[in-house]
């Protein structure tokens, strides 16, 4: 009884390793995602600062936007190599705490894009 205890342990345990390298993966598609929005933001950032008539407010607006990119950037550059160090982990709390902290990553990058759009919106409201 007790091995077909543990070949259900074993199976169960390797489904969550399946399912922590597919949210893995998941996640970093995400933020790959999310670092092609953030070129497009710079790049819609510097038109909107070369095209408007109050200097002064879009380019603090684009001071911020910048800003919060870079953090997004940063926070992107301290997981880069998290599918490297999920492969490598020697067990499964590893594996977790690296899927965990990828999540929360993820959570700040998407917080900071959040607020980004938001400066973009008034961005652009005053080219109007």
């Amino acid at each position: 009884q007790k091995s077909k205890q543990q070949t259900a342990t074993t199976k169960t345990t390797n489904e969550n390793l399946v399912a922590n390298d597919g949210k893995l993966e998941e996640l970093m598609e995400n933020i790959k995602t999310a670092r092609g929005y953030l070129v497009l933001i710079e790049a819609n950032k510097d038109i909107a600062v070369k095209i408007s008539k109050e200097h002064k407010e879009t380019t603090t607006f684009a001071a911020t936007i910048s800003t919060k990119r870079e953090q997004a950037q940063n926070l992107m550059k301290k997981i880069e190599n998290a599918q490297e160090n999920f492969n490598l982990a020697e067990n499964d709390e590893q594996k977790n705490e690296i899927v965990q902290e990828v999540a929360e990553k993820k959570g700040e990058i998407a917080g900071l894009l959040k607020l980004i759009r938001t400066d973009m919106i008034n961005l652009q409201g005053m080219l109007k």
